[in-house]
């Protein structure tokens, strides 16, 4: 019986990059240059912010992206005080595992305390939907990750000698990993710079290893290649492109300002506030720009009643229609202050109609 040929690519499924905030260093884009495989994974620190650029960089590349994050897990999210924290990485298996993993971060920076942070029983209950594989850091804590579903343990350049013995104790599948600080080993040096006294002092590659080094370290667990490789083809996830909010309209425009004039006294039967008001509601119609106001409408009236919020600044101070419905705290007919500032028919590709017959006309009785 032949012995199978080692694996001459690993899959990088934990990848940090720059966005991973004063703990790696190196562009996104760099970071993605030194992948080999088909399938790369982004395991940021603390959070999910370069998903995006992520998505697309890969796609440019022919690689397939996989979304995932790195998070401190600690005995209990709860107490507020410093616990040692073994850093985890969860990857999406699809789609509902990408909201489940948002959710997931949400969480722990929710239970924040120096640093975003989950407890072993967050991270059970987030495996057990099965929508969300879990990684389990260079050293893990044998008494904390028993009974996990949807688990493997790494075996990585970090990893101690004890880790596979672990891991056939508890019954868990190696995975091999890399963990990265910076793309290549000459970028050591500007790490170092970087980072500062932040910087990782460790003696293992911080570099973005490839399947050789790993082999030359675990020369006799080159299944935990393969199982890499595996995940990768099962991790689905798509990231969707971002849409518009439409929020429920209960009222429209012109009836949110015909409301709110009573307050700000207002009369919108003057011929120059009704002029005014008509010109601006036709503007932001054929901008499209309705769920815009309502959205922000909604924010600043709902932080006005918790918190002091100014008058506003900028050229939305131009506009009737904000100041009507609350975004703003200033008259600009008063103070003879131009919409044109705020919403500019010259701009964003409006162009003059020859057959436009003037502004609409605004009836309030």
């Amino acid at each position: 019986m032949k012995t199978p040929p080692l694996p001459t690519t690993l899959t990088h499924l934990r990848n940090r990059t720059e966005h991973s905030y004063r703990t790696a260093y190196g562009k996104l884009e760099r970071v993605l240059d030194h992948q080999q495989a088909k399938a790369a994974g982004i395991v940021d620190r603390h959070g999910t912010w370069g998903h995006v650029r992520w998505s697309k960089a890969c796609k440019a590349k022919g690689i397939k992206p996989i979304f995932g994050v790195e998070l401190a897990v600690v005995a209990d999210m709860e107490v507020r005080e410093k616990q040692p924290a073994n850093f985890m990485s969860f990857l999406a298996r699809n789609n509902s595992g990408l909201k489940e993993l948002y959710e997931l971060t949400s969480l722990a920076t929710e239970k924040f305390y120096y640093i975003p942070r989950l407890d072993y029983d967050a991270v059970r209950d987030a495996l057990k939907t099965g929508n969300i594989v879990g990684l389990s850091g260079p050293a893990p804590d044998a008494s904390k990750i028993v009974g996990l579903k949807n688990f493997f343990i790494e075996l990585n350049q970090l990893s101690p000698a004890f880790v596979p013995d672990l891991a056939k104790r508890l019954k868990y599948p190696l995975v091999a990993t890399g963990d990265n600080l910076y793309p290549l080993p000459q970028d050591k040096a500007a790490y170092e710079i970087v980072m500062g006294d932040r910087r990782d002092s460790r003696t293992a590659a911080g570099h973005i290893i490839q399947a050789w080094e790993w082999l030359q370290q675990w020369p006799d667990y080159s299944m935990a290649i393969r199982i890499a490789e595996d995940i990768a083809k099962d991790c689905s996830a798509d990231l969707p492109s971002a849409e518009m909010v439409h929020p429920p309209v209960v009222k429209t425009l012109e009836a949110m300002c015909a409301d709110g004039a009573p307050e700000r006294h207002i009369n919108l039967k003057d011929p120059i506030y009704k002029a005014r008001l008509a010109r601006e509601l036709a503007l932001i119609h054929e901008k499209k720009f309705e769920d815009y106001f309502y959205v922000v409408a909604d924010m600043v009236n709902w932080a006005r009643e918790r918190m002091l919020v100014g008058p506003a600044r900028g050229s939305s101070c131009g506009s009737l229609v904000c100041y009507l419905i609350g975004i703003t705290g200033i008259d600009p007919l008063k103070y003879d202050l131009l919409f044109e500032r705020f919403i500019d028919i010259n701009r964003g590709g409006w162009r003059y109609d020859s057959s436009f017959k003037g502004f609409p006309e605004v009836k309030f009785e």
